[in-house]
């Protein structure tokens, strides 16, 4: 009886620490700012696409500055751009040998190659960096 419930206390604790560890492999994505703004939603739409190709891998959230939460989820991070996309926590990033900075307009400031860069070297952190 007693090999049973030490049986039984081992799978308990791997299945918890396989959840822990599954956890900690999804990235977490929010973007936050004017998300509703007309001229913004080509961005908007270039992040949903790149996310789409990650399935669960990804934890997307989309807040917008007008609701308290937005509002204090700015307030907290230190952001003041009109939309930020804020990768595990930042919004800089080197990116190919230069800084990258999560903010404002897709195409622009930076590319959904970049994106898809910052996310693959996360999900791959033993693959030369790029």
């Amino acid at each position: 009886m007693r090999k049973f419930f030490l049986f039984v206390l081992f799978l308990s604790s791997f299945s918890t620490m396989n959840m822990i560890f599954a956890a900690n492999d999804k990235i977490d994505i929010v973007v936050v700012g004017f998300t509703e703004h007309g001229p913004l939603q080509p961005t908007i739409k270039a992040i949903k696409d790149v996310v789409s190709k990650y399935g669960d891998k990804i934890k997307l959230t989309i807040i917008s500055s007008s609701t308290d939460e937005g509002s204090k989820y700015m307030k907290k991070h230190k952001l003041d751009a009109h939309l930020n996309v804020v990768i595990n926590g930042k919004y800089k990033y080197n990116v190919n040998g230069k800084k990258i900075v999560f903010q404002w307009f897709e195409g622009k400031q930076w590319t959904k190659k970049d994106l898809e860069d910052v996310i693959n070297n996360i999900l791959n952190p033993d693959k030369e960096k790029k």
